[in-house]
């Protein structure tokens, strides 16, 4: 695949080279005929169609360097037409002096004044039409681009989703978990019967809440906060102190991709030792330009168990497709961060 890069990128600058040829004989025959076929007159013409051609055809360059979260002909059509108008007459306009300056004035030694009064307006009145007809071509080959890898994202995104779904599901409904749930069913009936009661009404409403957000994509943060909050509360009936939380918000608002921090959540109690000498804590807090943040302190088992690390790496790149931002991860100075975009909400 790498070696055929150098030919392609060969093969690339040779259709401009005769592209560009091609439309500066054109020009040359449409004003003088004759010297089409004078070689004298027609090579000169060549070397300087290909050196503005090269220059107006990587038009599509400039806007490729600015493109990012603002600059989408997908997410932001009108926009984006409006940067690629600005950006293609400021840059062009740039390259047709230089490419005028260069063989109709440092060339010939003549002023810039005699050439825009004499035959230079011509010319670059022409060059101007010829701009709008490669800077469309340009723009509607990256228009078409990124619909087509926009439409190819959006199909293995949900091909990951789906697959996400269906770890989270299997995570909750496998038999550890019931077989957890159920042994501390067990001792509450004997001790507390009212909070048997409860937990068993707790562990109902977790999976009924589970079965509906299974079907979701995304949910607003105070969906995710909730269904976060009932089921750390049904892992704490189990681990009792061992096992504390602590969210706040501060009134942040945006989306989630549902079970973002239940995934997080349960990976914490999954991979952490939490004793009564050393209690698991895991945290979520807003944090600064549109991110929020889940982190417990770090206590591996000495006995890690297996794990894919799927689960994460679809969450890492579902992300960076909605949002543009990327999920970072920090294992340092003893606690695993996860810090999250939030997802906008549209008004």
């Amino acid at each position: 695949m790498v070696r055929n890069k150098p030919k392609n990128l060969m093969w690339r600058y040779t259709q401009l080279v005769l592209i560009s040829i091609a439309i500066g004989t054109g020009f040359l025959y449409a004003f003088s005929p004759e010297c089409v076929f004078n070689i004298r007159v027609w090579l000169p013409n060549a070397g300087y169609s290909i050196m503005l051609g090269f220059g107006l055809f990587h038009n599509g360059l400039t806007l490729k360097l600015l493109k990012g979260r603002h600059i989408s002909w997908i997410k932001h059509p009108a926009r984006t037409a409006l940067y690629a108008i600005v950006i293609m007459l400021i840059y062009s306009t740039i390259v047709i002096f230089i490419v005028n300056w260069i063989w109709f004035v440092l060339i010939p030694g003549i002023s810039i004044r005699d050439f825009l009064f004499s035959y230079g307006k011509t010319i670059i009145f022409y060059e101007y039409i010829m701009l709008l007809v490669i800077g469309s071509i340009e723009y509607a080959k990256s228009f078409f681009h990124e619909w087509r890898m926009s439409i190819y994202q959006q199909e293995a995104l949900k091909r990951e989703a789906l697959q996400l779904q269906y770890q989270v599901l299997n995570h909750q409904v496998n038999p550890h978990f019931l077989f957890n749930s159920l042994n501390v069913l067990n001792s509450l009936i004997d001790i507390n019967p009212l909070e048997a009661k409860v937990f068993v009404a707790d562990l109902s409403a977790f999976y009924r809440e589970l079965l509906g957000f299974k079907e979701k994509e995304i949910v607003r943060l105070e969906e995710e906060i909730h269904f976060l909050d009932r089921y750390l509360k049904l892992q704490q009936k189990r681990f009792g102190d061992k096992l504390k939380f602590e969210i706040d918000t501060n009134g942040t608002d945006g989306c989630l991709i549902s079970m973002t921090l239940q995934m997080l959540a349960e990976n914490a109690i999954k991979h952490n030792i939490i004793s009564t000498e050393k209690p698991l804590t895991f945290k979520v807090r807003a944090d600064r330009n549109g991110y929020l943040v889940a982190e417990n302190n770090l206590q591996k088992k000495e006995v890690e168990p297996e794990s894919s690390f799927i689960g994460l790496k679809n969450l890492k790149e579902r992300y960076l497709y909605l949002t543009g931002k990327e999920l970072l991860v920090d294992d340092s100075n003893g606690m695993f961060s996860v810090k999250i975009p939030l997802i906008e909400i549209e008004k």
